[in-house]
């Protein structure tokens, strides 16, 4: 049993924040680009880590992903994506169909994980179950080493996109405060009492 942390939803475009904090896809109109929304927890350049979804019943169309940032709701600007259309699994990287890999199955297990810490090289590896079915190698001009956010897009209306998990968490964040002292100070002691 594995405790994820909890996902920060931001960017949110014709969906809602459920009790769960499932998305629920509440734009009326179906197609790609009216739902979707990103994380506000970082996958940092030296950090390894994953998305994860278990599917249900239900195979509604949805992609989800990580990313480099949100451009928009559409799965096509999803860096490292699973499409789930047509009852099929789809890879999708920066909008290039990459190709079809089996069928939507209940309670199927698909992981996006990014492994290694930039300096040795990074992978981009996605996983049906406990199948490796495509790595991708990242480094070089090509493939610039960056910060990703867990990213996801909805096809149809009044879908919930549920069981979704990241092993990464929000940014801390840098609180600083400047204090002023008075007094006397020329001896180079403080006075704090």
């Amino acid at each position: 049993y594995e405790v994820y942390p909890e996902i920060e939803w931001i960017d949110l475009t014709g969906v809602s924040i459920q009790s769960d904090n499932s998305l629920l896809m509440d734009e009326e109109d179906d197609g790609w680009g009216t739902g979707g929304a990103a994380t506000e927890n970082i996958l940092y350049t030296g950090q390894e880590g994953y998305i994860m979804h278990i599917t249900t019943s239900e195979s509604d169309e949805r992609a989800f992903g990580l990313s480099a940032g949100n451009t928009n709701a559409h799965y096509n600007t999803i860096d490292y994506a699973f499409l789930i259309s047509d009852d099929q699994y789809y890879i999708v990287e920066e909008g290039s169909l990459i190709g079809d890999y089996g069928g939507y199955n209940e309670d199927d297990t698909l992981r996006i994980e990014k492994l290694g810490n930039g300096e040795g090289g990074m992978q981009i590896v996605y996983w049906i179950n406990e199948d490796n079915v495509r790595t991708v190698t990242l480094g070089g001009d090509a493939d610039p080493l960056v910060d990703l956010v867990a990213d996801v897009s909805i096809y149809n209306y009044n879908s919930i996109f549920d069981k979704l998990y990241v092993t990464f968490e929000q940014p801390l964040i840098e609180v600083s405060s400047t204090f002023s002292i008075a007094g006397d100070c020329s001896d180079g002691s403080i006075d704090l009492t």
